[in-house]
């Protein structure tokens, strides 16, 4: 055996070598993409589990109630909450944007009827006041003599 045929001989082995390793790479590639396939699967059943025991949340409502405004605030005159209470001594907590806001400077303490969005948060009734109006007592009529 001469050099040039020990040469030749380890060139064919070497390219046999890396032949041989590639097809270990795709099949190892191969596997590779399988696994991940199967752990995103995996994940997304896991989640979508999850999704299905969080309680599923009310949809808000817009109703229209009526009761007295009550306004309270802090040591500077700045609103720090508001409630609208009805004859049926039902509390709605109002959300403080612009539109209850207004409800609370211009209404506290008298009647009105307000329109919003109530959701419920914490066992509490929120009121997100889309309209309101002050309701005027009727004059009482006094009691017929006899």
């Amino acid at each position: 055996m001469t050099l040039k045929e020990d040469m030749s001989l380890s060139a064919k082995d070497l390219y046999s070598f890396f032949q041989e390793k590639k097809m270990l790479t795709a099949k190892k590639m191969v596997k590779m993409l399988g696994l991940a396939l199967a752990a995103t699967v995996l994940f997304a059943l896991v989640a979508q589990a999850a999704d299905a025991n969080q309680p599923e949340q009310p949809k808000p409502v817009i109703v229209r109630i009526q009761g007295t405004v009550g306004v309270v605030k802090d040591a500077d005159g700045k609103v720090t909450s508001v409630t609208v209470t009805t004859k049926e001594n039902e509390v709605y907590q109002v959300v403080l944007n612009e539109k209850g806001l207004e409800l609370a400077n211009k209404l506290d303490g008298k009647e009105a009827k307000v329109s919003g969005t109530v959701t419920k948060k914490d066992e509490q009734k929120w009121i997100d006041v889309h309209s309101f109006r002050e309701v005027k007592k009727e004059p009482e009529t006094p009691a017929e003599t006899r």
